[in-house]
């Protein structure tokens, strides 16, 4: 390993354009003897002679021509390093991958990074779909280095105490019939009066959630249809198939035109951020989460 020094190396080039230590001392503003000081330490490390001597001049041997020329290239990724850093004051400069799914990458993640691209140009958000059931995986992995997840009014999102969980949007738990669209002025117990059901598993978050949320309303589902795709259970339900839960958001990702009406009892399903704390010291994760908060409505004031 050459201990040689940023310092020595850029006093090299300086003495091979300039010709001399005398020349080189007075384009850097050091005393001559600083600049011997220098090349006697570097060709130590270099372990060959760095120059050789033509009359009052100086110049490059085999072993300094090779170094000069990769000094040049150290010097210059250096400079743009240097250059990088002190552009984070004008913006934070930096990737940022995301964990989303379906409509929360619309209703949040999407809004998100147009706010970003006014205010934090220089962020840039990598999107990665994901299994919300296993956001938290992801995070504490750091497969993604901050995620949107859900939780339930009945069914709170455990994450560990290393992990910021953040509400960014909170809408109701809705009862989706066919309807064409339009509210209808029927009561909700006359539109699942003899009604099947569409409904995703009973082991899944989302199945256990609606289930719950049914039955806090005193309704025992029949689940006719068992269906994981919410946008196949969406229009299934818009075709007669049965009735199904879901929420505004879910229903404008995926573009069904049934009807639909809220739950009683405020049941709630809740889109949040979720980062590790460690991960959340980096300015650029922590300006992604605020953004999704303040696209969701859940930004603080």
């Amino acid at each position: 390993m050459r201990n040689w020094t940023l310092g020595q190396l850029r006093t090299l080039c300086a003495v091979a354009e300039a010709g001399s230590m005398s020349a080189a001392a007075e384009r850097m503003g050091y005393t001559v003897g600083a600049i011997s000081q220098q090349m006697a330490g570097l060709q130590r490390e270099a372990g060959q002679p760095l120059f050789i001597k033509d009359g009052r001049h100086l110049t490059l041997s085999d072993a300094g021509r090779l170094l000069h020329r990769h000094a040049a290239v150290i010097l210059a990724a250096e400079a743009e390093a240097s250059a990088s850093l002190g552009a984070l004051d004008a913006g934070i400069d930096s990737t940022v991958r995301l964990g989303v799914f379906g409509s929360a990458a619309i209703v949040c993640a999407v809004p998100a990074v147009r706010l970003l691209a006014a205010t934090d140009p220089r962020i840039r958000v990598e999107f990665r779909e994901l299994d919300p059931d296993g956001m938290v995986t992801a995070v504490g992995a750091g497969t993604v280095d901050a995620a949107l997840g859900l939780e339930y009014s009945d069914l709170p999102l455990p994450v560990p105490s290393s992990v910021t969980k953040r509400t960014v949007l909170s809408e109701p738990l809705r009862v989706v019939f066919p309807g064409g669209g339009a509210e209808s002025a029927l009561s909700l117990a006359e539109i699942i009066e003899g009604a099947g059901w569409l409904l995703p598993p009973a082991d899944s978050m989302f199945g256990r959630a609606a289930r719950m949320a049914l039955a806090a309303e005193g309704i025992e589902p029949a689940v006719d249809h068992t269906v994981t795709d919410t946008a196949l259970a969406l229009g299934l339900a818009a075709a007669g198939y049965g009735l199904t839960v879901a929420t505004a958001a879910m229903m404008a990702f995926h573009l069904t035109d049934a009807a639909s009406v809220e739950l009683p009892g405020n049941k709630r399903r809740e889109i949040v951020s979720l980062a590790r704390n460690a991960v959340l010291g980096r300015p650029s994760v922590a300006r992604v989460v605020e953004a999704l908060c303040e696209a969701g409505g859940q930004g603080r004031a």
